[in-house]
């Protein structure tokens, strides 16, 4: 059993799940330039953040810190991945991906 985490440092399981993002979602159209490549087209008004290829992990997540480099204007579902909630304790027991910083 994995007791509730105090803190993200050093984790990032959350970032290895994919992230849909939902017309609500705002992403600015600067973020966009900035990061051309990082948003697929899904199916009517959903999109999905890209994968990096070599750690199967969300194309945000900045691999020498382990944060996420569009945390302020992260998606919804990103949002509402609670520190400990059920989703994060799912992703912490069952993830086979190895982060390191």
């Amino acid at each position: 059993m994995i007791n509730k985490p105090k803190n993200c440092d050093n984790c990032a399981k959350c970032c290895t799940w994919e992230a849909e993002i939902y017309s609500e979602d705002e992403i600015p159209e600067e973020m966009k330039t900035f990061l051309p490549g990082v948003f697929e087209d899904g199916s009517g008004d959903m999109w999905m953040m890209k994968r990096n290829p070599e750690t199967d992990t969300c194309i945000a997540l900045d691999l020498k810190t382990l944060k996420c480099f569009i945390y302020k204007n992260r998606p919804t579902q990103c949002r509402e991945f609670e520190l400990g909630g059920k989703m994060c304790l799912l992703a912490r027991r069952t993830s086979s991906v190895k982060i390191s910083p």
